[in-house]
């Protein structure tokens, strides 16, 4: 909206590798290690957004190393994984919290960070008609000496930008990471071709910025949906699958994201912030007609 030319041309050059070890305990048990590199680039509107107003500061590829290592075990009625991750970032690309002048989330880059933790999964099945999957992980998600960026005016009267006021936070939870979140899935097949599923949801509380301020986080949520899957023969045709899904079936209340945008004040007025929230449908239907 300010007619800014945004042209730019960048290049860049990734080498993604992954190198890893599996042995086989016996037919039903192995463990495996793994070490693989991956790269992310930013995407168009992260470098768009960067050339807005004036500023310059695009946003460059994050580097990812990722070690893990997991034990496996599967029998006919049952299957066990456990799995150690530790995710060593360069410049990771970490949302802000804040949107874009159209609403897009905006991202940064975060010279260190790391992503470490534990992933269990189990899944059961004590019949032909019964299955019972569930996974849970348990993480830490952690930016190193976070620098905060705010917008900085001259006062709360006029407005006038004059740049950016740097806070220094030391170590800081990533937004959008919660520590602890876990799924469940129960499938129920009581006649042939018709499958009744039970998906039950836990995501834990998470920060919508990078601050670690109570005041800017999510509390945790509990969500359960119900689906009924037919599959209808016709001669003729490869059959019709006819879905009916209740979502939120217990009508929970919940915040599933969120915004934030604050300023600073050179003269020394409070600080301006807005908060924006995003609240999830309660209980809702859909049905889906699959040929």
């Amino acid at each position: 909206d300010d007619l800014a030319s945004l042209d730019q041309s960048h290049s860049w050059d990734f080498f993604n590798s992954k190198a890893g070890l599996m042995y086989n305990i016996n037919p039903s048990h192995n463990i495996y290690l793994s070490f693989g590199m991956a790269h992310r680039e930013p995407t168009r509107a992260d470098i768009k957004d960067a050339m807005k107003y004036g500023s310059n500061n695009t946003k460059i590829p994050e580097k990812l190393m990722d070690y893990e290592l997991g034990y496996n075990h599967k029998s006919q009625s049952y299957a066990i994984g456990i799995n150690l991750y530790y995710m060593d970032y360069r410049n990771q690309l970490v949302l802000t919290g804040k949107l874009s002048d159209v609403g897009y989330p905006l991202m940064t880059n975060v010279p260190e960070s790391y992503r470490t933790g534990i992933e269990a999964t189990i899944g059961l099945k004590p019949s032909s008609w019964l299955h019972w999957n569930r996974n849970v992980t348990l993480s830490r998600n952690i930016i190193k000496n976070y620098i905060e960026n705010i917008d900085l005016y001259d006062s709360d009267q006029t407005w006038e930008f004059v740049g950016q006021q740097e806070n220094h936070l030391g170590d800081t939870e990533i937004s959008f990471s919660p520590s602890i979140i876990g799924s469940s899935i129960l499938l129920i097949e009581p006649i042939n071709n018709f499958v009744l599923s039970l998906t039950t949801k836990y995501v834990g509380s998470q920060y919508f910025d990078n601050t670690n301020n109570s005041e800017r986080m999510l509390e945790a949520y509990f969500v359960n949906n119900l689906k009924f899957d037919y599959k209808l023969k016709l001669k003729g045709t490869r059959g019709l699958n006819l879905e009916l899904m209740v979502n939120n079936i217990f009508n929970e209340d919940y915040l599933a994201t969120a915004w934030v945008y604050r300023a600073a004040f050179a003269d020394g007025s409070p600080e301006y912030r807005e908060d924006g929230f995003f609240p999830q449908a309660g209980i809702n239907i859909m049905t889906k007609i699959v040929v």
